[in-house]
């Protein structure tokens, strides 16, 4: 027997080539009969079922004198591993009853890669779930996983996918037998929440591993009167007036989320205004703070100020709201005859007659503002006068108070200065108005001739003869003042 013209001595090995799975694996012998007869072959056996006989014999097999006969042998590589066994057959040739011989083969693992992934340089397994804590809300979690190629093949993964909350920030490449390639993950942090699934790489075969991470945020709650409230809520003052205690809401920021809440800043517009601040304000989970907004009535009118919380909750970064107040204050109006006065617009008694009736002229007082009126005192000027009136004066909203003026007569002259009006009117508090008035009187004057005669002087007559004509002199009598004189009788002496 021989193999490649090599005998193939009894007990000896027939080798195989060495092989990769799947590919096709034959060898063959050749038996010789080198005697003077046939040579008989039966009874051909393997004791390893993966070795196999692949060409047609007919046993007993009948080889004549100096003949030979090749038996080709076949070996299933569908199975990795050293391959062993015996093919023995028995023959008629009195030196070998029974011909044995080894066969021996090797089947090798077809080359391929191999993925294994480690994650802090520990191998994951199939399923296995990396847990990645927490991170606060735009503040991305990275992560490295080491895919190392323990294949005897050129490892290229088609492609990698990650779960939604996750993204890649590394380029996939192909790794050599025995390479690592260090790829980088990051748990983007856009929005609150825990971000679970699998992530998955496809090279063949498929490997998938789940990851779970947790993003932390903050949840701003504004509450007014223990009740949460939108953004552009209106937070409504109550009416106050000018100069009043100055009123006060309070709203309530709270964290609900599970992350540290920074309130930025707090804006708002005058006549509206904030305590003392000192931002940030951080706020933990589950905590609140009180926020005082007062309102400065010091002027009257409808207000409203938009208030603008910044703070690093992503969904109202900047939660705005509006204050709103109503500032009333009372309005003094002056008339004269059913006509308005404005300030310093002037009333005119004209010309009186001194001893006459005193003059009165009468000033409609009127509230046209919403609160009411006080007028704490009123500056009278020389010569005028007004009746007893309680002070401070209150005149409710649209009620009217009528004031008489007087102008004295008793003592001539012109008389003129401001009557002024001092109340809590914030436009006008004080209220001048010009009163003018002149008292004015006859003047007599007496003269003899062109010569005046005081009061209590001397008319001479000289000395008269008795029964001689009545000498006469005449007197004048002159009105040098600026009213009508009225000479109501004359008297003289009997002579």
């Amino acid at each position: 027997t021989s193999n490649t013209s090599t005998p193939l001595a009894p007990n000896s090995t027939l080798y195989f080539d060495e092989v990769t799975q799947g590919d096709i694996s034959n060898n063959s012998f050749t038996v010789l009969s080198t005697g003077t007869s046939n040579l008989i072959i039966d009874n051909l056996t393997l004791t390893n079922p993966e070795f196999s006989i692949t060409n047609p014999l007919t046993l007993p097999l009948v080889i004549g004198s100096n003949s030979s006969e090749t038996i080709n042998v076949s070996l299933d590589t569908s199975i990795i591993g050293s391959k062993e066994g015996t093919l023995s057959f028995t023959t008629n040739d009195i030196n070998y009853p029974i011909y044995s011989f080894n066969l021996s083969a090797l089947v090798n693992e077809i080359a391929k890669p191999l993925l294994e992934v480690l994650y802090s340089g520990v191998s994951l397994l199939e399923g296995q779930v990396i847990s990645l804590g927490s991170t606060s809300i735009s503040n991305p979690l990275s992560f490295t996983l080491d895919f190392k190629n323990i294949g005897n093949a050129l490892l290229t993964p088609s492609n990698i996918t990650v779960p939604t909350g996750y993204s890649l920030s590394s380029p996939i490449t192909s790794i050599p037998p025995g390479d690592s390639l260090r790829i980088s993950i990051q748990l983007d942090a856009t929005s609150k929440g825990t971000f679970s699934g699998l992530i998955s790489i496809t090279y063949n075969p498929t490997i998938t591993f789940g990851i779970t991470g947790k993003v932390l945020a903050p949840i701003l709650l504004v509450s007014h009167s223990s009740t949460p409230i939108l953004p552009s809520y209106a937070l409504n003052f109550p009416s106050s007036s000018v100069n009043s205690i100055p009123p006060e809401e309070i709203i309530l920021i709270e964290n609900q989320g599970d992350s540290v809440l920074t309130i930025s800043s707090i804006s708002i517009s005058s006549p509206f205004s904030l305590p003392s601040l000192t931002f940030p304000i951080d706020i933990v989970p589950e905590q609140s703070i009180p926020i005082i907004i007062s309102l400065n009535p010091s002027i009257s009118g409808s207000y409203t100020s938009e208030i603008v919380i910044s703070s690093n909750d992503t969904s109202y970064p900047s939660f705005s709201l509006s204050a709103q107040a109503t500032i009333t204050s009372p309005t003094l109006s002056l008339s004269y005859l059913a006509q308005p006065l404005s300030p310093n617009q002037e009333i005119d008694y004209l010309r009186v007659a001194r001893g006459e009736v005193s003059p009165i002229k009468s000033l409609t007082i009127l509230n046209e503002g919403e609160e009411d009126l006080v007028i704490s005192s009123i500056d009278i000027p020389l010569g005028f006068s007004i009746s007893s009136i309680p002070l401070p004066l209150v005149i409710p909203p649209s009620n009217t108070f009528e004031l008489p003026i007087e102008l004295d007569t008793q003592e001539m002259g012109t008389y003129e200065g401001d009557l002024i009006f001092n109340s809590n009117d914030e436009i006008n508090p004080e209220y001048p108005i010009k009163l003018k008035g002149i008292i004015e009187a006859p003047r007599i004057e007496i003269s003899n001739v062109v010569l005046p005669l005081p009061p209590l002087s001397t008319l001479d007559y000289g000395s008269i003869e008795l029964n001689r004509t009545v000498e006469t002199k005449v007197l004048t009598i002159s009105n040098t003042g600026n009213i009508p004189l009225n000479v109501l009788d004359i008297i003289v002496s009997p002579s």
